[in-house]
C-alpha cells in the first residue's frame, strides 16, 4: 500500500538513540593494510607478516602466500581470528616448534590488543643457536606484536546494504535518518522517485528500516 507523502506526519528523528543503537557493539578493531616487521633474537631471524582475514580461508590464503614467500624458513608458525561478529573463531600452529611456544603466544597478541578477523603469521629463520621455550615464547610474541604495531588499527563495524526509493519531497529527511545511523548513500538513481543504495550499521538496521518505512520510503532489498 502506497500513502501520499503529503499525508505522512512530522517525524522527529531525534526520537531514536541512534548513538546508542550504533554503539550496540558490533565494532570491532582490525587492520587497515597488510603490516610487517622483523625481529632478531640471538641471529634467529622471526619476520611476521599479518593482515585482515574475515574468514579461515583467508586467512589461509595469507599464510600460504607467506609461505611462499619464505621458502627456506625453518618455521611458518601462525596464529589467527576470523568469523566476527557472527562465527568468531580463533586457530594457531605452531608449526613444528615445541607445543605452546610459537602460534599460542601470537594469539595472545591478537587477543590482548582486541583484534578481531587478523591473521599473523612469523617466517623464521634459525640462527644456529636454540632459544630455548621461554625464549622462543618471546621471541614469536616479541615479532607478532611487533607485526601488528606496525600496521593501522582501524574500527570496523558490520553493515546492511539497502535498496530505498523516496519520493523527492522526502528525500532530506531520509538522507538526514542515513547520515544519523552512520550510515552513507553509495549510489542515487534520479528518476521519477530517487532510488538509493545505502549502508546502515547493522546493529541499527532494524530501526532504520521502521523509521524509513514511517516517513513512507519503500525497501526492495535488504542484504548482509
Amino acid at each position: 500500500m502506497t500513502r501520499d507523502a503529503g499525508s505522512l506526519p512530522a517525524l522527529d528523528l531525534r526520537a531514536v538513540d541512534w548513538y546508542h543503537l550504533m554503539m550496540d557493539d558490533e565494532r570491532y578493531t582490525t587492520l587497515a593494510a597488510p603490516a610487517g616487521a622483523e625481529v632478531v633474537e640471538q641471529r634467529s631471524r622471526f619476520i611476521g607478516h599479518a593482515a585482515r582475514a574475515e574468514t579461515r580461508d583467508a586467512a589461509s590464503a595469507f599464510i600460504d602466500d607467506v609461505k611462499q614467500r619464505h621458502p627456506r624458513a625453518t618455521h611458518h608458525c601462525w596464529a589467527y581470528r576470523v568469523g566476527y561478529p557472527d562465527r568468531p573463531e580463533e586457530y594457531f600452529s605452531d608449526a613444528g616448534e615445541p607445543s605452546g611456544t610459537a602460534g599460542r603466544p601470537m594469539l595472545n597478541v591478537l587477543c590482548q590488543a582486541g583484534m578481531q578477523n587478523v591473521v599473523v603469521a612469523v617466517a623464521r629463520y634459525f640462527g644456529g643457536t636454540k632459544l630455548g621455550v621461554r625464549g622462543l615464547i618471546d621471541a614469536y610474541r616479541l615479532c607478532a606484536a611487533t607485526t601488528i604495531s606496525a600496521g593501522t588499527a582501524v574500527i570496523r563495524q558490520p553493515m546492511t546494504t539497502m535498496a530505498l526509493t523516496v519520493s523527492y519531497d522526502r528525500f532530506d529527511t531520509l538522507r538526514r535518518l542515513v547520515e544519523q545511523t552512520g550510515g552513507q548513500v553509495t549510489q542515487a538513481e534520479y528518476s521519477a522517485q530517487v532510488r538509493m543504495i545505502v549502508e546502515i550499521p547493522r546493529s541499527a538496521s532494524v530501526a532504520f528500516a521502521e523509521t524509513a518505512h514511517a516517513i513512507g520510503v519503500e525497501s526492495s532489498s535488504a542484504c548482509e
